[in-house]
């Protein structure tokens, strides 16, 4: 699977970039997703909150605090989970399905056209949105069934002669973690859920740790009831679109953030994150080696920095 990304990557190195300026990589510190951006600019993440992991990125000219002015850019790199999870739609989907979720879940992206764009010999999903007073584009690929996704804002005057920036902003990004093999600490949570939607309360304490007080403070409930209650509410739900990521390790245990979508028997689907009688209320769990085996102790509220 990474095979065709990494290719991709070094072909690109060939590539003249078409901005002018010299380029750069930048790696998450989980190694997650991938991307190479000019030399001189800024990196920032955004969309930070402590309850849900998300590794969304900005890249703009050093100095630069975007407004939409004439000479200003910023560019927005996805994560592609986040995808998935604005678009609320159940895995598999089409590429355009997904694509045209996520864009109309975004501010302003409800009045958005869209198309396709071709540049240096690749075809791009693309869409387009005037509606915040300055040009906000977004283009995508599809890479194993996940979008690598990009957005652009600048200026009506400017965003034309900008696009060449977005388009090799995408064909740069290295996003492999949805598809990799998962590490003992995201099988365990993986197994969780598994157990979980089999509807039996008495079989999850065996997957908790010992500080979990037999899953009560992961469940965040106060009673043995209302844990059977919530294993039998469980049973309605699907978990297969979940995907599970180990993005910290340590001494004393592991962090896996849990992303996707869940669908409910009437056809709804629901952010994972969302779901806090599930996941604790937040979309990372700590989990920790006990007698040889991995168990899921809790979510982690305070950030996952």
């Amino acid at each position: 699977m990474l095979r065709p990304i990494i290719c991709l990557s070094l072909a690109l190195l060939a590539i003249a970039p078409a901005w002018g300026q010299p380029l750069q990589t930048f790696t998450s510190n989980s190694g997650a997703i991938a991307f190479r951006y000019p030399q001189g600019w800024n990196v920032i993440t955004t969309d930070r909150q402590p309850s849900r992991y998300i590794e969304n990125y900005a890249v703009q000219p050093a100095g630069q605090d975007f407004t939409g002015r004439p000479g200003q850019v910023v560019v927005r790199i996805f994560d592609p989970m986040y995808v998935v999870e604005e678009a609320r739609v159940r895995l598999p989907a089409t590429p355009e399905v997904l694509f045209q979720r996520f864009v109309q879940a975004m501010p302003g992206g409800s009045g958005a056209t869209f198309g396709r764009r071709t540049y240096g010999g690749m075809t791009y999903l693309f869409a387009s949105d005037t509606s915040n007073g300055f040009e906000t584009d977004y283009a995508a690929i599809s890479v194993g069934g996940y979008l690598n996704v990009a957005g652009m804002a600048a200026s009506l005057r400017d965003a034309p002669a900008r696009l060449p920036l977005l388009f090799q902003t995408v064909a740069s990004m290295s996003t492999p973690w949805p598809s990799r093999p998962l590490d003992g600490a995201g099988a365990a949570v993986k197994n969780w859920y598994r157990v979980l939607r089999l509807g039996d309360s008495l079989a999850l304490p065996p997957l908790a740790c010992s500080q979990a007080q037999m899953s009560l403070l992961l469940m965040s409930f106060a009673s043995p009831e209302s844990m059977d209650l919530v294993a039998r509410a469980s049973r309605g739900f699907d978990f297969s679109g979940l995907r599970f990521q180990t993005v910290a390790s340590g001494a004393r245990g592991s962090v896996v953030r849990v992303g996707g979508n869940i669908a409910a028997a009437n056809g709804s689907v629901t952010p994972i994150y969302q779901n806090g009688r599930i996941l604790g209320g937040s979309n990372s769990l700590f989990v920790k080696l006990e007698n040889g085996a991995w168990k899921v102790c809790g979510p982690v509220r305070g950030g996952y920095r």
